[in-house]
């Protein structure tokens, strides 16, 4: 299957400087051609030939079963929000902290600095 490139991109991808790919194109080594004034580079003119699998008769598959529910072990203290939390070595799960009680507060630093701003000009 033939992959249609710029010669910068087939230096890049082959490891030489662009004057190389130049020359061989110049010398007629490297297959080449120019579309809508681009002078383009074929980088595999012997890959294979690009085969659908419509022609085998099988479809990909378009999407994979999730699977929603971890079973969790005989362990009475561990629930299903601390799965994939390893408790001896990260201690409590988030879900577990307690609230301290203080707010936020953000809608008051937001007007405070909003009065700092330099309006529009």
């Amino acid at each position: 299957m033939s992959c249609w490139v710029v010669p910068n991109v087939a230096a890049e991808i082959w490891g030489i400087s662009l004057d190389e790919v130049m020359q061989r194109i110049n010398k007629g080594v490297v297959v080449s051609k120019r579309e809508y004034g681009f002078l383009l580079v074929d980088t595999a003119p012997l890959g294979p030939l690009f085969q659908s699998t419509a022609n085998n008769g099988r479809k990909p598959r378009t999407w994979v079963a999730v699977q929603t529910w971890v079973e969790a072990e005989d362990d009475p203290d561990e629930t299903i929000d601390d799965a994939g939390v390893d408790l001896a070595i990260d201690g409590d799960s988030i879900e577990e902290e307690p609230d301290d009680g203080i707010a936020l507060g953000w809608q008051q630093k937001r007007l405070a600095h909003a009065r700092l701003r330099k309006p529009p000009s």
